[in-house]
């Protein structure tokens, strides 16, 4: 869950769904009240900047552990088909550059063609 650095990885949305869940809901109360409790006191010479980049990994980390990250909703809708639609895609774009660049009705008529395609 971390980057390289040891920094906290901030990308994805959270899986708050799992919050629904009593036990879920309760082990991560627990778990960031436990990290909470370990915070360090606030040293003089820290920024408040900095502070605030402890506080929020301190809140993110358990987050991430206990929740995990939210799946995508819609990954996946066009794997079975990506060879094909990218064969279409490749097609028309070929069609519709060759009427951009010499629009004859020859090409013309392959570029309407191109747009039946998709």
């Amino acid at each position: 869950m971390s980057s390289s650095g040891g920094e906290i990885d901030r990308t994805g949305k959270l899986n708050t769904a799992f919050l629904d869940v009593s036990t879920q809901h309760l082990h991560f109360i627990h778990e960031l009240a436990n990290r909470l409790a370990n915070f360090p006191v606030a040293d003089e010479v820290a920024s408040v900047e900095n502070r605030w980049c402890q506080l929020r990994d301190i809140v993110k980390s358990p987050a991430l552990d206990v929740l995990g990250r939210a799946l995508p909703q819609h990954q996946g809708c066009f794997d079975d088909n990506d060879a094909a639609i990218n064969v279409l895609l490749a097609e028309k774009n070929q069609f519709q550059n060759a009427y951009v660049d010499r629009p004859t009705t020859a090409n013309k008529t392959a570029f309407y063609q191109s747009r039946c395609l998709v």
